[in-house]
């Protein structure tokens, strides 16, 4: 159904203002063509670091933070010689900026078994627990085709 809105009426439309005929009559309510407005997702990607705290401000009360999670937090040591961050590391940092879920990516290949990734899993929601977030804090491992779905508010 085509109802005639061109040009600056679509913006208007959009902004929540009626479209008015050359008469001043409603030609188009905006309320029956636009949806009610829906709330962004901020997603925050922390790759080869070893301290985010530049990223912290930017990066509070995201939806989902990537963050890199290359050693355990038995190596510490290693990944700050190397730039990196341990699962650990990235639990903290997402409780830290209220992130809604974390995903660990950028993991050291001498962790590729199950168990050894559930390890990190395992630390990075410890770690988050540890600073105070709640219990049902979501942490995944990022994986190739890996579908993350957001709930409507």
């Amino acid at each position: 159904m085509k109802l005639g809105a061109r040009g600056k009426q679509l913006g208007a439309l959009k902004a929540g203002l009626d479209v008015l005929d050359e008469d001043g009559k409603v030609m188009i309510r905006a309320a029956d063509v636009v949806a009610s407005p829906t709330e962004g997702a901020k997603v925050s990607l922390m790759w080869d670091t070893f301290d985010a705290t530049n990223a912290k401000e930017a990066s509070m009360g995201c939806m989902l933070l990537v963050h890199e999670s290359t050693f355990r937090s038995s190596e510490k040591e290693k990944a700050r010689q190397w730039g990196h961050s341990t699962a650990g590391m990235a639990g903290r940092f997402a409780a830290e900026v209220k992130a809604k879920a974390l995903v660990l990516t950028h993991i050291s290949s001498r962790y590729s078994s199950e168990e050894e990734l559930q390890g990190l899993v395992d630390e990075a929601r410890e770690a988050a627990l540890s600073t105070g977030k709640e219990k049902e804090f979501n942490v995944r491992i990022a994986s190739d085709f890996l579908e993350l779905h957001r709930k409507k508010p």
